[in-house]
């Protein structure tokens, strides 16, 4: 196979200026010895440089054809180098990132902009373990062994906490160079952002689960008590917010708001955790608040304001619920079986057979 390759003379290498053209050049292109030349620079090679390769293989020497090329190949890249950005064919649309995300998205997201790398997070959760177990030893007077049990399990939880974060961060470098693929990836990250947000040593980590089974009798009973009242005066701060804006936007009496905080007080359970969520799960909780009773106390306009605010909590139910921040369901009732219900206690008669009385079951 052969072609025709025509080139100006600052093309041709030192060996050949002598010459003041070559018109019509024929050149047998299986001389050529590509093999040298990376894949990526062939395809990025311009004419004039293609023109240059091709007379280089043929006059020269492979010593000094190869010499040669390496320095086409430098300039060609000094080129590519001064193009302007412009010149770069629909880098967006593509969703390919020249350069890759940097990592410090990856952990501003991860640590939700508390720190900036793993290093200081950890130190970071480290610091909120030394508190939980100080806060405990507190209200417990913890003992030596006691201490060292619930630091274990502390640091158990940490340990698998970056053990997810580690495997997730190999994911985000795998795509981090990819936008759309970057962007679908954020979501992974959900459950770890709540964790950092709501505090790592919540009622699902081994610490706490943990901290009970540490304790004897005496001071698992301080310990349940100071939680319940701690957990319960949160709760409270929280609806007490939200009655505070409900009458501002609902106009209520001195009697409403009264009769209202009662009864709001009454049906709203103590979340399962605490976190970022928590008016959320207020809103939650005041939706199941039966819509007859809210009625005694308020007027037409005024149930209507409510129904509208208490639907944002109904709407999140299925997210709070994922992320556990609701309270546990209650446990279902039993239904006895029938052949329960059948037994009678000694001395009483069955329904079924104690005599009708008169006019009772007619018609």
């Amino acid at each position: 196979m052969s072609a025709t390759i025509g080139c100006g003379k600052s093309d041709f290498p030192p060996e050949l200026n002598g010459s003041t053209s070559l018109p019509g050049l024929k050149h047998d292109m299986s001389k050529l010895r590509f093999a040298a030349i990376p894949a990526p620079a062939l395809l990025r090679m311009t004419l004039s440089t293609a023109c240059v390769l091709a007379i280089t293989f043929t006059f020269l020497s492979p010593a000094s054809a190869q010499n040669f090329i390496q320095r086409a190949m430098v300039q060609d890249a000094a080129q590519e180098e001064e193009t302007d950005d412009e010149d770069i064919p629909n880098a967006p649309n593509s969703g390919v990132v020249f350069g890759g995300i940097d990592e410090s998205k990856f952990e501003a997201r991860i640590w939700n902009g508390t720190v900036n790398s793993a290093a200081a997070g950890e130190a970071r959760l480290q610091s909120q373990l030394d508190l939980q177990i100080a806060e405990i030893d507190r209200l417990c007077q913890l003992t030596e062994a006691q201490s060292q049990k619930l630091r274990l399990a502390g640091t158990s939880d940490i340990k698998r906490f970056f053990e997810r974060y580690t495997k997730l961060r190999r994911q985000f470098l795998k795509v981090r160079n990819d936008q759309n693929l970057v962007n679908n990836f954020w979501g992974e990250l959900q459950p770890l952002q709540m964790e950092i947000q709501s505090g790592l040593f919540n009622d699902e980590s081994m610490l706490l689960r943990v901290v009970p089974k540490a304790l004897d009798d005496a001071q698992r009973a301080i310990y349940e008590q100071e939680t319940l009242d701690r957990r319960t005066f949160r709760m409270l701060a929280r609806l007490e917010l939200l009655l505070v804006a409900a009458d501002e936007s609902l106009g209520l009496m001195i009697d409403q708001r009264e009769r209202l905080t009662e009864l709001c007080k009454k049906h709203v359970r103590i979340p399962r955790r605490f976190g970022p969520y928590d008016s959320n799960v207020i809103l939650y909780e005041l939706s199941r608040i039966p819509e007859g009773e809210v009625r005694e106390i308020l007027d037409a306009d005024q149930m209507q304001g409510w129904q509208q605010a208490v639907a944002q909590g109904r709407g999140m139910e299925q997210f709070l619920r994922q992320n556990k921040f609701l309270p546990e369901e209650e446990p279902a009732r039993v239904i006895p079986k029938p052949e329960e219900t059948s037994r009678q206690p000694k001395g009483e008669e069955s329904i079924k057979d104690k005599p009708a009385v008169d006019g009772e079951n007619q018609g």
